[in-house]
């Protein structure tokens, strides 16, 4: 829906996306891969959505929900942290935490210029 929004404006954008599988696919990309991904869309300063089907051990995230992600963190024992908005606040969420224990994962994307 962006893109076609975009282009009914005559403007151009790309995405880049990175599905996060289940934690028994092989195909499931590290927590590396996601702080990777999440560091390289906020320095070019993209928007980015996270979308998570199962929310895990995390209590203040819905599960089946798409959400802005505005920052993020990473502490010193390696975990990280993000900043996302849902319902009009400022969520603080462990996205450790959520990769470790989510049933179904998600996915992250960011709309490129």
């Amino acid at each position: 829906g962006s893109i076609a929004f975009a282009e009914s404006r005559g403007a151009s954008i790309q995405f880049r996306e990175l599905p996060i599988a289940c934690r028994c696919d092989s195909l499931r990309p590290t927590l590396e891969d996601c702080s990777d991904f999440i560091a390289s869309a906020l320095d070019a300063d993209c928007p980015l959505a996270f979308l998570n089907f199962s929310n895990g051990a995390l209590f203040n995230l819905d599960s089946w929900h798409w959400v802005p992600l505005i920052s993020a963190a990473q502490d010193d024992a390696g975990g990280l942290s993000c900043v996302i908005l849902d319902e009009g606040m400022e969520k603080r969420i462990d996205f450790s935490l959520w990769y470790n224990t989510t049933r179904l994962g998600g996915g992250l994307v960011a709309l490129l210029p």
